[in-house]
């Protein structure tokens, strides 16, 4: 845990600069690809896009899986019922307890009463995170940092996993819009595969993290091999390779969906 009045928070993309740069020093000639998931998902995809509007390519190729596009949303989702309540509860006392531990440190700049009363992440991004870092409250952090206004930017080829039935963003707030428009991105949109699940069965049951796994994997291999670039294939659900559009759907009974749209 850093010692200073501030937090990591869904939006700073400094200490991924700093890796990527430190690694392209230590080495020059390898390609470097960078996968995101969740959260770390939406930074990495916030700092593509801010390296694309410099005409930067910091990294050869990327892979996003599950991510928050729209952190409002996200936030929203966290606060519904069932599991997806459990897990925000679990999150919550995990960040209240980070909090806790800097309070000496914070007990200038933060109301603390405000940040041990919160009872949802909004909540403590509104007490903690939006007051640390210079945000007018948790919406304008939510806004400012959300992925899905730097997607247009990116400028490298980003495979983006998604599933329809991810409980932390609803299908509404998926930015296809965004996402077809630009080249560099290539959306599997899968029928089921919850929040960075996305299992597959095999003969002695399931897989944890197979297909995800080889999926990123042979995309990865493929879109760095410069004579296979125009053919980029990855994983159909549950088997063989199958040529992709930049946005199509997996149906696990169906195989691929292809089409500029979904199904």
């Amino acid at each position: 845990m850093n010692r200073a009045p501030r937090f990591y928070h869904s939006g700073e993309t400094e200490d991924v600069g700093f890796v990527v740069g430190l690694l392209r020093e230590r080495f020059p000639t390898r390609p470097l690809m960078a996968i995101g998931f969740s959260l770390g998902g939406n930074i990495l995809l916030k700092f593509l896009g801010e390296q694309g509007v410099k005409n930067a390519a910091p990294v050869s190729a990327a892979v996003a899986i599950s991510v928050p596009y729209d952190l409002s949303a996200g936030a929203a989702s966290l606060e519904r019922g069932g599991m997806v309540r459990i897990y925000s509860g679990y999150f919550l006392r995990s960040l209240l307890a980070k909090a806790h531990a800097k309070e000496e440190i914070l007990a200038n700049v933060l109301d603390l009463d405000a940040v041990r009363a919160s009872t949802t992440i909004r909540d403590f991004d509104e007490a903690t995170t939006a007051r640390l870092h210079g945000f007018a409250d948790a919406e304008d952090y939510y806004r400012n940092s959300s992925s899905n206004q730097f997607l247009q930017s990116v400028r490298i080829p980003t495979l983006l996993l998604h599933s329809r039935d991810d409980p932390f963003l609803s299908l509404e707030a998926l930015p296809l819009s965004a996402i077809e428009a630009n080249p560099f991105l290539t959306l599997v949109l899968t029928d089921r595969g919850g929040h960075v699940g996305f299992f597959e069965e095999g003969h002695l049951g399931i897989r944890p993290f197979g297909w995800r796994s080889k999926g990123r994997r042979s995309w990865l291999t493929i879109i760095s091999t410069p004579q296979q670039r125009p053919t980029t294939r990855i994983p159909s659900h549950p088997d063989g390779l199958t040529r992709t559009p930049r946005v199509f759907s997996v149906a696990p009974s169906e195989g691929i969906q292809s089409g500029a749209g979904r199904t």
